[in-house]
């Protein structure tokens, strides 16, 4: 139960640190914030992590892959952020930094959710095979 807690915890974090990077790389495109394209993206977002906390919280079987595949997903979509902001776009230092550093934090924190959830697969394997 333990790596479950871990990963509800990392999946959380998560979670907002992409929002935060999304709102802000938005923002500097000029987007409006509550535009449907943010809302839509945030939205999915939201019931991606939400279906990871809920399927890890209940230890179903498939919940590891679930959690490492929206991850995954996300942590491509930080590095992204990263990427952009840092050799593609014109803004202030500070906003540069602050994206770079939540960019790296969230990917940080998806690895660590990934590694609790492989944690978490062990768990699952049967006591017999656990002997062998």
């Amino acid at each position: 139960m333990k790596a479950a807690r871990q990963v509800i915890s990392y999946s959380t974090i998560s979670l907002v640190i992409y929002c935060v990077v999304n709102l802000m790389m938005y923002h500097m495109e000029g987007t409006s914030l509550v535009s449907s394209e943010v809302i839509n993206h945030l939205g999915i977002a939201v019931v991606l992590y939400l279906l990871v906390i809920i399927f890890s919280g209940l230890n179903f079987r498939f919940s590891v892959y679930f959690t490492i595949f929206v991850l995954l997903i996300y942590t491509i979509a930080l590095l992204v952020a990263f990427i952009q902001i840092t050799y593609h776009a014109e803004v202030s230092s500070l906003f540069r930094l602050s994206i770079d550093v939540l960019s790296a934090i969230g990917i940080v924190i998806n690895v660590l959710a990934v590694v609790a959830a492989i944690k978490q697969r062990g768990h699952y394997i049967s006591p017999r095979l656990r002997k062998k």
